[in-house]
Order: structure tokens, then sequence, then C-alpha cells
């Protein structure tokens, strides 16, 4: 009779330890599917649109040589600077101003500057 008591008692305290593992582990999977679905689903805009701009990146860089000149030394490439000046008629308040600064620095004539 002993026996089958501490049978029942030892039973009893493995279904329990059972239940709490079980209910710790649809708990954790419940944690882990809500955060999976807020950020596939409820955060989809702002994550697609920081992929973008991971993605897509434009630089623009020049190459890296020197003179390259053929068997008679007649140069057949040669590296020249090139600037490019962007004007936006939106960000600039005065631009007969700022045509005349940019006269000033680049030497412009005036025959090029009135086109």
């Amino acid at each position: 009779m002993i026996k089958k008591i501490g049978n029942l008692n030892k039973n009893k305290i493995i279904s329990r330890r059972l239940f709490v593992l079980v209910a710790a582990k649809i708990g954790l999977l419940g944690i882990v599917t809500s955060r999976l679905y807020n950020l596939q689903i409820s955060e989809k805009r702002k994550y697609e649109v920081l992929s973008d701009k991971n993605r897509i990146r434009e630089w623009k860089t020049p190459p890296q040589r020197g003179i390259i000149t053929d068997y008679f030394n007649n140069i057949i490439a040669d590296n020249q600077r090139v600037y490019q000046v962007h004007l936006s008629l939106e960000e600039v308040s005065n631009f007969n101003n700022s045509i005349f600064k940019l006269k000033n620095i680049i030497s412009l004539k005036t025959a090029k500057l009135q086109k």
C-alpha cells in the first residue's frame, strides 16, 4: 500500500513538471510567433525602405590612372579634372548673385554666362 502512494506522488510530480515545461514551450513559441508577426507584417513598410536604402547607393568615383602613352609617346588617355555645378532654384535665394560668384570662381566669359 505504501508503494502505491509513492507511485501516485511521483506521477503527480512528473505530470506537474511536464505541464510546466509544455506551458513554457507554448509560451515561448507564442512570444517568437508574435515577434515574427510584428517584424514581418506590422513593420513591413519600415524595413522595405531600410532595405532599399541599404541596397541602392550610387557612388561616382573617378578612375585612378596616370597618363597612358603609346609606343611613340603620344598621349592616349590623360586625367583631367571635371567639376559639375548643380543649382536648384528652390534652394537659391538670389540666383544672379550665385551666378556672379560662380563666374569669378570658374572664370566664365560673359558670352558663355549669357547662354
